[in-house]
C-alpha cells in the first residue's frame, strides 16, 4: 500500500549566490531603467525638484543639484561579481532628494554609466 503524505511538496530554491542564472534574472527583472527622450528630462527632474530648463540646462540663478554615487560592497552573484551602487540626487541645500541601490556587473557600470558620459562630455 502506498502511502500518501499531506504534506505539500516545495520547490528547491536555489541559493542565489551559486545560481548560474542569477544575473540574467537580476538584469531582465531589474535592468537599467529606459532613457529618456530629450523632452522628459527637464519635467523628470522637476518632479524631484531640481530647477531644470531642458536637458542640458539649469535655471540660472539656482544652484545646480549634485550627483553623489558609492560602492559600498560588492559580492559574487550567479558566477559574476556585482557591484552594490548607491544613488543620491542632492538638492540645493545639500538634501538628498531622491536615493536609491542596485546590483549592477562592470558590463552595467560601462554600459549604464561610463559610456553615456564619457559621450555626453566628448573627447578631453
Amino acid at each position: 500500500m502506498q502511502s500518501i503524505s499531506n504534506t505539500p511538496r516545495v520547490p528547491r530554491i536555489p541559493n542565489l549566490r551559486d545560481w548560474p542564472g542569477a544575473a540574467s534574472f537580476l538584469e531582465n527583472e531589474h535592468s537599467l531603467p529606459r532613457e529618456l527622450e530629450v523632452g522628459e528630462v527637464a519635467a523628470f527632474l522637476c518632479l524631484y525638484g531640481f530647477p531644470a530648463i531642458d536637458a542640458t540646462s539649469w535655471r540660472r540663478g539656482e544652484p545646480a543639484p549634485q550627483l553623489r554615487l558609492r560602492v559600498p560592497t560588492h559580492g559574487e552573484l550567479g558566477g559574476q561579481e556585482h557591484y552594490a551602487i548607491v544613488g543620491e540626487l542632492l538638492g540645493q541645500s545639500g538634501q538628498v532628494n531622491f536615493s536609491w541601490v542596485g546590483l549592477r556587473t562592470l558590463a552595467h557600470l560601462r554600459t549604464g554609466f561610463h559610456d553615456p558620459v564619457k559621450a555626453a562630455l566628448g573627447a578631453g
